[in-house]
């Protein structure tokens, strides 16, 4: 069995657009799931990470959680990318 490791989404949204978001990923997680099963990968839910980056000037109420398979998504505040870190003011 051979994984899917690293893959990455990366959405911009403007903030009106933000009840949007969610729903979209999680379409995008489903196609993806589809797609690496078909390719005979495994795309493991329970790895599977968010982070929402938003302006520090602009309050912004939590995102609703993402579901993937069975698995709530988890959402970081600080995630690090080949060495970089990126982290939610």
């Amino acid at each position: 069995m051979a994984y899917g490791d690293d893959t990455q989404l990366y959405q911009g949204v403007p903030n009106e657009w933000r009840g949007c978001v969610n729903p979209r990923l999680e379409l995008c997680l489903r196609d993806m799931k589809s797609c690496t099963t078909l390719y005979r990968l495994v795309l493991n839910d329970s790895k599977t990470e968010v982070i929402y980056f938003s302006s520090k000037f602009i309050k912004t109420p939590p995102f609703p959680k993402i579901t993937v398979g069975n698995s709530e998504v988890e959402t970081l505040r600080v995630a690090k990318n080949f060495g970089v870190i990126f982290f939610l003011h």
